[in-house]
């Protein structure tokens, strides 16, 4: 369905939260590794466990001062790049999948520069402001979404990451860039975006499971042209909405088959009810 929450199933009993994995968007003070940020990472790229700085759990580097959102693009990259760095280490990198069926989601931050250069641009993507957050494009880290087609047969006019079905023997980093580039035209390149890191799973109302691939617009020259067969239209939303997500914020827990009961997010931002 549509949604942005972008978090990770942690299964307790019947109950499956999709909360959020602990961790990465927290300050800690673990020395980084590599920095992740300044390039894309391959999808088969592993972790030597005995090289100086990998953390091998990712309670290592679970929060050790606040839990503020990341102010800058920078720290964004820097925590993902220690959660990552976590994930790899301790063997969680290609967790098992909770249904069958498997999509990808890219989830593609961008920097206050790039957004503020889109609102200035003759770009179409509008940009939500937060009641009482930072909210413009001079507010710090943005995501982009979309709009679904009001002409497509499921979740039309829906709010959705870049996203869809994995294509046979397509790894969920692979599937997310293809549809991203489809879908609002991201090159699939280094030049263009840096992936950064890969989320655990989580499970939809549709009992697909859903791995969110996050990367970083990197591209001075892009701006997103949605294939208008899938969206309507793009916005960019801070990211600082999803993660303290204050007034707007809801969530239900649905039970999708007898016993068994899922949690849904919703988010109000400006005009537009992100939900996943």
């Amino acid at each position: 369905g549509g949604g942005g929450g972008g978090g990770g199933s942690r299964s307790a009993g019947s109950f499956i939260p999709n909360e959020p994995p602990s961790g990465w968007w927290k300050e800690s003070s673990t020395p980084l590794r590599h920095p992740a940020c300044l390039g894309a990472l391959s999808s088969d790229e592993t972790r030597d466990s005995g090289s100086s700085g990998v953390v091998q759990d990712s309670a290592a580097f679970a929060p050790t001062t606040r839990m503020t959102p990341p102010a800058s693009i920078e720290e964004v990259c820097e925590r993902l790049a220690r959660y990552w760095d976590g994930e790899c280490g301790a063997g969680r990198s290609t967790p098992e999948t909770l249904a069958p069926r498997q999509a990808s989601v890219l989830v593609p931050l961008v920097s206050s520069q790039i957004a503020m250069e889109w609102a200035q641009s003759s770009s179409s993507t509008t940009v939500v402001r937060l009641e009482g957050g930072s909210g413009g494009v001079d507010g710090g880290v943005h995501v982009l979404l979309c709009t679904r087609s009001t002409t497509l047969s499921s979740h039309a006019g829906e709010v959705c990451l870049p996203g869809g079905k994995n294509e046979p023997g397509e790894s969920d980093r692979e599937a997310a860039l293809r549809e991203a580039h489809e879908e609002v035209g991201l090159p699939p390149d280094a030049a263009a975006v840096a992936v950064l890191a890969q989320l655990p799973p989580f499970l939809s109302k549709g009992m697909v499971s859903v791995r969110p691939v996050v990367a970083r617009i990197i591209s001075q020259d892009f701006t997103p042209t949605p294939n208008a067969d899938e969206v309507d239209a793009t916005f960019l939303c801070p990211l600082e909405g999803f993660l303290s997500p204050g007034g707007g914020y809801s969530y239900k827990d649905w039970e999708f088959m007898p016993g068994r009961h899922i949690r849904v997010h919703y988010f109000q931002r400006g005009p537009h009810l992100v939900w996943g």
